[in-house]
């Protein structure tokens, strides 16, 4: 037994031990560790719920119920119930078992095989809209099916769940959320379920949603079943607002959530733990009162600091008595009134009042745009509006909480506003009913409040589960009152379909839509409506009725004998369960509907179609058939629609005539679009009729047959247009406006026949006090080539004197037409696109008339040709615009001479001829346009590239013109036959490498404003380029390098000023330039030579300039000699233009005027003088000297001059230019130094003149010890100059004392080069040359300043050197990149400025083993510095000593544990011996 009790110790602390590694590494492992997060009876929770287990699959499958039996409690009873349901389904199991109940299956086979569709049972799936939904109830005509949301993982974003979806044409209810639908989504952001009837929310519905921040929840009056952590771990969420909620004991739904408030408007029941683990400071609010009964008292579980905030002071008092200190709570009303209203703004926030008015008042006046919702809770004493008929001005929605309300004699809304949930409806002042003017405020009622009103009116009427009424006994109905153009009326959730209600006493409402909801109607209440829409209701037609649309999806029955006529627009699918096999459909919809019925048996069958000759739609009419013209153009008249009218024939229809009239139809005053289709229409009337027009037509695709009908325009600026293939006769068709109105435009369009055309005609008006005013567009009718139509009739190109069809404009769009003698005397013809005309006068007459030309807006043509007696002509009395080709039809070419177009109030490039090599239009100053060769074209102004025979012409058009700049190109040789004086403006003469010359002698070329001359040769030996300004202004007349040739001269004799003659390059020959001088004696003209001359090869102005101002010489070199004062001031334009003056002997000049440090220079041959009589501006200018420099030349004289005016260059150091103030000159010196001179502190060389060189401060060497000294006699050291050699000072080296001993001291000595420590007697030590530093930056740069940089030597810290650093260019930002800079002590980052960065010493790492060593050759450790990775040191390894001992791993790592086990054993044994030994002791 001791054995066996040993061994058992033993084993048990072995055990132990060996398992403390795995525990210790299990722990960490994420989920090693269940949580349960068990709850106990009396709500504690334990710390460890931060989250819930997840159940295995058996766990989940046996667990569910268990769960869901734990959530299942008693509901308290409501005033209410849901809408559809009629017991409470507290759990999916119950509802799915409950709900297959009410169905049969044969009723579910039965309803698949109606529905053609496959077998859909109980727990099918089907997806809508990115979410898949789950079947719970089937649907039948008699109820919709139930479906809840059973997957939304993969939607995103923001996620709307409607209240219904379709399936296989029946609606099926959405009611609940199920178990995980959307779990762990972190992408859905937000979820609208108000529109729902949501019954329940599965556990972990929203789970983990992390990205989720907002949920509308239900707004319907159903109790929502909030389940396990439904919510929990959505951290986004700040806030929930719920209508009926209940949430059951230890569900815990927000568990770990980021909800800090939720709004409860109507509690149903709060179990333990329905708030636990929520953020400290967690709200509820709960505006219409919370009584005590319905919270558990640990519904809050482990949140803490929480507020509860209630209606009134009694409901605090009991909530208090309840939590005690553990809670807050907070009385809405601040005192003991009672809470009747609660509000809920557009932002979330809740506010109390104490009566309707205030809550009103309070809307009103907030800034807050809403939408607002108000809730007044229930009191079985009501609730009185009567007391105030404020309403609110934003848009609100007011739930009555089942209160019976006392409404005021009248309300008149401001804002759209939805009531519900009211019982009943009662009035004040003795029984008076309630008028509710709605206006265009969309106004709801919803459940409940049948009685009460006498009228209510509105474009915006919506009634759900509930339709108004007046008195309980209805003696007097409620009206209904549509007002406005589209009112709609919406019947919502009302009747079924076996039981079936009456339309309410209704008008005025275009449209009823029925949602959900089952009415019948009859023929009259159908003619106050222009459609009903049904969306899963269901309408039983009583007699015969007739709709102008119907749409939507629903049931259709029929009373016996009754009829459905849908007038215009048929469409959506419409179940006919009382319709059976071969029965004749009762429904009639017009051609082409997309309407689809289904029998009883789910049989799609085809309803009877209207037959019409004529189809409408437009304004209100929506693809509406008539038998007859006559009634389509009634419809369309009396439709209070906008827009274009659509009519389109069906078959050959005939127009007819207006009732009462014998021989007249008039169409209404709207837009019309008649498309024939290619059928006819005809007028069947044998004598003349009259078709009137009041509004725009368009005729296409339809043959007319009314060559006996006059279409008469009556509407002022109407459009009547012929499009597509019109065909037929039309007898005419006339503008009738009247004569000082808008007239029309017809606008034909190819290819409707010629027989149309010949129809048209303008109005009557007369060409002296009412000129006509209608206008004819033709589209695509001919080519450039071949104008199309021929010979029009005289009626569309009406003669000239025309009273009855004149035009006052034809515009041709693409189209090329011919025009006939005087045919468009009195109108404009315009050209759209491209389009053009062609003469065509006969045989013998040679021109055709227009009035007016405009071809601004489009590429326009003129084609001519010759005739026996010439060629023809176009002539424009009128306006003329734009620009238009002219083409010469057939072989023949019209002389030099021919007038092709006379155009008095033409323009030089109105007309331009094309297709004629060599020859142009040249308009004449009388407007003809002349056949010649072009020599000049102009461009400029309104001028665009307009060709002139000669320079005069041109120059007459540019007067003409008025313009400002004009260029004038040649477009062959020109010669000058007489003197041409230029237009006043700034011109450019273009050569374009042709040649202008003259023939006369002596001719000039008069020039009064700015000119520029480029690409031209020019032959003017005989002629003067004369300046003639008509005003005093500054102008330029320049000759660009490309111009070459020769000019007698440039002459300016204005006594204008200023004018500058530019010349540039070397191609050009100017016999003379002359200037001009002004009439006190002042020179104004400037010349400026560009590119002229070299320096070997300058150029000569000798004879050939004068009486200039200024002489401007941009690299330029010009060779002068004696006197060039003529010239004026010789200056430059630029700093950077070269160029120079050669002098050739002595010369004089009038001024100089050169830039500092120009590159302009002046070259002056040795022993020769320049002589400047006035001011020298300028600085350094550079002067050279031709051959050896003289001592002695005066080079310049130059009385204006300044020290620093000229400077030598070219020579050797010891030449200078010496200046004498006093008689201005500047005379060459040539320096002679002899040996150094000295004082006491410099040294230098000099000259004869006194002028020094070489000068420099004395260097002194570091001492000669000239005399030794001794213990009996002092020595000496000598210090002389090392470059000059004079002995600077001597210094006494003290007598050495028997036994001296050296004392260096520790302070450094120092001179420009060395340093040392220095004994009392003079000795030297330690001395070396200075080493200097990296530098440090003494003074930052700036973009304003330079800064420095301050170099020492790194021993004795003497400063050795400074360095400039530059400024910062602006905007710069140090880039000191990545790679390091180092010397042997420090490492750093470098700008390209120069700054440094990240400067430190270097620091050393361990050393890494580069080379292993061995037992025949020793290692290497190298040590880098561990930032920039300079290499520091290196350091040896021995070499390795033999041993033939096994060497040692180095692993260690179980030493510690075995001694653990050792000792843990060691423990039990002793344990189990003092154990038996007590044992023994106590037996």
């Amino acid at each position: 037994m001791k054995v066996k009790r040993w061994l058992v110790g033993l084993l048990a602390a072995v055990m132990v031990m060996t398992m403390l590694p795995y525990t210790a590494y299990a722990a960490d492992i994420p989920g090693s560790t269940e949580e349960t997060g068990d709850v106990s009876e009396t709500g504690d929770i334990s710390e460890t719920v931060e989250t819930t287990e997840k159940l295995t699959d058996q766990e989940q499958t046996s667990g569910k119920e268990t769960i869901q039996a734990q959530e299942t409690q008693e509901v308290p009873e409501t005033p209410i119930q849901s809408k559809k349901e009629t017991s409470t389904e507290e759990s999916d199991l119950a509802d799915s078992t409950i709900e297959e109940s009410l169905i049969s299956e044969e009723e579910i086979d039965s309803v698949c095989l109606a529905l053609g569709a496959e077998a859909l049972a109980v727990g099918s799936t089907v997806q809508e809209g990115g979410l898949t939904y789950t079947v719970t109830r089937l649907a039948s005509d008699n109820a919709h099916g139930v479906v809840s949301v059973a997957d939304g993982k993969s939607v995103s974003g923001a996620v709307v769940v409607p209240a219904s979806i379709q399936i296989n044409d029946m609606p099926y209810d959405v009611t609940a959320l199920a178990d995980s639908a959307f779990e762990g989504n972190a992408n859905l952001t937000s979820i609208d379920l108000s529109a729902t009837d949501l019954s329940s929310i599965g556990q972990y519905c929203f789970k983990g949603c992390t990205g989720l921040t907002s949920v509308d929840c239900p707004e319907a009056i159903v109790y929502t079943n909030v389940k396990r952590q439904a919510f929990s771990g959505c951290t986004a969420l700040k806030e929930l607002t719920f209508n009926y909620v209940q949430i059951l004991k230890n569900t815990l739904p927000f568990m770990n959530s980021g909800i800090t408030r939720i709004t409860v408007l109507n509690p149903v029941n709060f179990g333990a733990n329905a708030f636990s683990g929520l953020s400290e400071g967690f709200t509820l609010i709960c505006p219409n009162n919370l009584e005590a009964s319905k919270i558990d008292a640990y519904s809050f579980g482990t949140t803490k600091n929480v507020t509860i905030q209630v209606a009134d002071a009694a409901a605090k008092t009991a909530l208090e008595e309840k939590f005690g200190a553990s809670v807050t709570v907070v009385s809405l009303s601040g005192g003991e009134e009672t809470i009747v209203a609660s509000v809920r703004d557009g932002n979330g926030n809740v506010t109390t009042y104490t009566s309707m008015a205030a809550a009103f008042e309070a809307i009103n006046v907030s800034e807050d745009a809403g939408p607002f919702y108000m809730t007044v809770p229930y009191t079985s004493e009501g609730i009185d509006w009567s007391g105030s008929a404020t309403v609110p001005n934003k848009k609100t929605t007011i739930d009555f909480s089942g209160n019976n309300v006392c409404l005021p004699a009248s309300l008149v809304l401001q804002a759209p506003l939805t009531i519900k949930n009211i019982n009943n409806f009662t009035n004040a002042d003795g029984g008076e009913l309630c008028t509710l003017e709605a206006g265009d405020n969309a106004f709801v009622m919803q459940n409940g409040g049948s009685f009460g009103f006498a009228k209510i009116s509105g474009s915006n009427l919506t009634f759900d589960k509930i339709l108004p009424h007046s008195t309980p006994l209805g003696s007097e109905p409620c009206q209904l009152v549509g007002t406005g153009n589209n009112a709609v009326l919406h019947i919502q959730n009302v009747g079924s379909s076996s039981y079936i209600y009456d339309l309410p006493d209704m008008n005025g409402f275009s449209e009823l839509i029925l949602t959900d909801a089952y009415m019948k109607i009859n023929a009259g209440e159908a003619a106050k409506l222009k459609r009903v829409t049904l969306n899963n209701g269901g309408l039983t037609v009583l007699d015969t009725v007739e709709l102008s649309s119907i749409g939507g999806n629903g049931t259709l029955r029929f009373a016996e004998g009754a009829s459905l006529t849908v007038t215009d627009q048929a469409e959506g699918t419409f179940r006919l369960p009382d319709l059976s096999d071969n029965a004749p459909v009762p429904v009639t919809v017009p051609a082409n509907s997309a309407l689809i019925l289904k029998n009883a048996n789910g049989d799609i069958v085809e309803p009877q179609v209207a037959v019409s000759v004529v189809e409408v739609s437009g304004g209100n009419l929506n693809n509406k058939g008539y038998a007859s013209m006559a009634e389509a153009m009634e419809a369309i008249a009396g439709d209070d629609g906008n827009g274009t009218y659509t009519v389109i024939l069906k078959d050959n229809a005939a127009m007819g005539l207006d009732d009462g009239s014998s021989n007249t139809c008039s169409l209404p005053a709207k837009t019309i679009v008649l498309d024939g289709c290619g059928y006819k229409l005809s007028q069947p009337v044998t004598s003349r009729n009259y078709l009137g027009i009041n509004g725009n037509l368009t005729l296409k695709n339809v043959e007319l047959d009314m060559n006996r009908t006059y279409l008469y325009n009556y509407a002022e600026g109407a459009e009547i247009t012929f499009e597509g293939t019109v065909t037929g006769k039309l007898g005419l068709a006339q503008d009738k406006t009247d004569k000082n109105a808008e007239g029309a435009t017809f606008v034909v369009c190819s290819p409707v026949s010629k027989t149309i055309l010949a129809s048209l005609g303008g109005n009557t008006g007369n060409n002296y006090n009412y000129p006509p005013s209608t206008t004819v567009v033709l589209k695509g009718y001919g080519t450039a080539e071949e104008p199309a139509l021929g010979r029009f009739n005289s009626q569309i190109v009406p003669s000239a004197g025309s009273s009855s069809s004149a035009l006052r404009e034809l515009v041709l769009e693409n189209s090329y037409v011919p025009i006939f003698p005087a045919a468009y005397d009195s109108q404009t013809i315009k050209i759209s696109g491209s389009g053009g005309i062609s003469v065509s006068p006969g045989a013998q007459v040679t021109a055709a008339t227009i009035y007016g030309w405009d071809a601004s807006a489009g590429d326009a043509q003129v084609l001519l040709k010759k005739k026996s007696a010439g060629f023809e002509k176009l002539i424009v009395r009128g306006e003329v615009s734009g620009t238009t080709k002219v083409k010469i039809s057939g072989d023949e070419i019209p002389e030099d001479g021919t007038v092709l177009v006379q155009a008095p109030h033409g323009a030089a490039d109105s007309f331009y001829l094309d297709g004629v090599p060599g020859k142009s239009l040249i308009r004449q100053t009388n407007g003809d346009y002349v056949v010649a060769a072009p020599t000049v074209s102009v461009s400029g102004g309104t001028l665009n590239n307009g060709v002139y025979g000669t320079l005069a012409a041109a120059m007459d058009a540019i007067r003409a013109d008025g313009g400002t700049e004009y260029t004038v190109k040649l477009l062959d040789n020109v010669n000058l036959e007489t003197d041409l004086t230029l237009a006043d403006t700034t011109l450019v003469l273009d050569g374009d490498g042709h040649t202008l010359s003259a023939g006369g002698t002596n001719a000039y070329i008069n020039v009064p404003n700015n000119l520029t001359i480029r690409n031209i040769k020019l032959d003017l030996e005989n002629t003067s380029i004369h300046y003639t300004p008509n005003t005093d202004d500054k102008r330029v007349i320049e000759l660009e390098s490309t111009v070459s040739g020769t000019v007698k001269s440039l002459l300016d004799d204005s006594q204008s000023r200023w004018l500058d003659f530019k010349l540039n390059g070397n191609s050009v020959q100017v016999g003379k330039i002359t200037g001009t001088v002004s009439t006190i004696g002042t020179n104004l003209t400037d010349l400026f030579l560009t590119g002229f001359g070299a320096i070997d090869d300058p150029i000569s102005l000798d004879g050939k300039a004068e009486t200039l101002a200024a002489l401007v010489l941009d690299n330029s070199f010009l060779a002068i000699a004696g006197d060039v004062t003529d010239l004026g001031t010789i200056r430059t334009s630029s700093k950077t233009s070269g160029g120079g003056l050669i002098l050739k002997d002595n010369a004089a000049i009038n001024a100089l005027s050169l830039w500092t440090d120009t590159a302009f220079g002046i070259r002056i041959p040795s022993g020769k003088t320049l002589t400047i009589n006035n001011n020298v501006v300028g600085r350094q200018i550079p002067v050279s000297i031709e051959g050896q420099p003289e001592d002695g030349q005066v080079l310049i004289r130059a009385a204006k001059g300044a020290a620093d005016s000229f400077v030598l260059t070219g020579v050797d150091e010891k030449v200078e230019l010496v200046w004498s103030k006093a008689d201005g000159t500047y005379t060459v010196h040539i320096h002679s130094y002899g040996e150094w001179k000295s004082d006491d502190i410099n040294h230098w060389h000099e000259c004869s003149c006194g002028k020094k060189s070489d000068e420099g401060a004395h260097i002194s060497d570091n001492g000669v010890v000239t005399k030794e000294p001794t213990t009996a006699e002092a020595g000496e050291r000598t210090y002389s100059c090392t470059i000059c050699g004079k002995v600077i000072r001597t210094e006494t080296i003290e007598k050495v004392e028997p036994g001296h001993k050296h004392d260096f001291g520790t302070k450094w000595k120092f001179d420009e080069k060395n340093h040392w420590h220095e004994c009392s007697c003079g000795e030297k030590s330690d001395e070396g040359a200075h080493i200097s530093d990296n530098g440090v930056v003494t003074k930052e740069p700036t973009t304003a300043e330079a800064g420095e940089r301050t170099y020492s030597c790194t021993i004795c810290g003497k400063v050795i050197r400074t360095e400039t650093i530059e400024k910062v260019e602006p905007g710069h930002k140090h880039d000191f990149g990545t790679k390091w800079k180092f010397d042997e002590k420090n490492h750093w980052h470098e700008c390209s400025c120069g700054e440094k960065s990240d400067e430190g010493a270097h620091i050393s790492n361990n050393g890494i083993v580069t080379k292993a060593s061995t037992t025949t050759e020793a290692g290497e450790r190298t040590y880098s510095c561990t930032v920039c990775g300079k290499v520091l040191r290196t350091e040896t390894i021995a070499k390795e000593v033999s041993s033939s001992e096994t060497p040692r791993t180095g692993d260690e790592s179980h030493i510690l544990l075995w001694f653990i086990l050792l000792g843990a054993s060691m423990t039990g044994l002793i344990c189990i011996v003092v154990f038996n030994r007590k044992k023994k002791s106590r037996r």
